[in-house]
């Protein structure tokens, strides 16, 4: 008996014999960003029993009753990494334009191509993402031990300035208006 007196579980069915597992068809769900839950039931199968059976060693004769000797955890990483260099790189190539071969004569010889224009908006949004650019512009200022910071937005309105001549604000709306 375990804890709280509950009668323990029984793993598994003793004496059943083991289901095949697909690994290329896991790893394929799985660098589609599909969950270990929704694989497991793709296959008919627990999806404890699927990281169970994932974490077993590799069985050169009969790989598919064997395991891949990981964690389904780990394996979900390795999947999902490979397809996150992949869709960068497409996201590199649509935006900085790309010539590509539409037809070829009967040696192999490419006779056509099709220039694909760079992409503008996917340019911006690699610049955000990798290179850390933006469309703020940020000020900082130090002042009386007081580190003072401007963010400013590029293309929106901005306040106006002190009008130093008056030596006073210009008006602002206020909560009323």
């Amino acid at each position: 008996m375990e804890k709280n007196n509950r009668p323990k579980k029984e793993k598994g069915t003793p004496g059943a014999k083991k289901l095949p597992i697909d690994w290329d068809f896991v790893k394929e769900r799985l660098a589609l960003f599909v969950e270990n839950v929704d694989i497991a039931a793709e296959l008919g199968i627990h999806y404890t029993t699927l990281e169970q059976r994932c974490k077993e060693p590799f069985k050169k004769k009969t790989p598919e009753l064997g395991g891949l000797g990981m964690t389904l955890s780990e394996l979900r990483q390795q999947c999902r990494a490979r397809t996150k260099k992949q869709l960068l790189a497409a996201q590199i190539k649509m935006a900085m334009g790309t010539t590509v071969i539409t037809e070829k004569n009967n040696k192999g010889v490419p006779v056509k191509f099709k220039h694909i224009m760079p992409d503008v908006t996917m340019l911006i949004h690699l610049g955000k993402n990798f290179l850390d650019q933006s469309d703020k512009v940020k000020n900082e200022h130090s002042f009386a031990g007081f580190i003072i910071e401007d963010v400013q937005s590029t293309g929106e309105f901005l306040p106006p300035m002190l009008d130093e001549s008056q030596g006073e604000l210009p008006p602002m709306l206020s909560d009323d208006e």
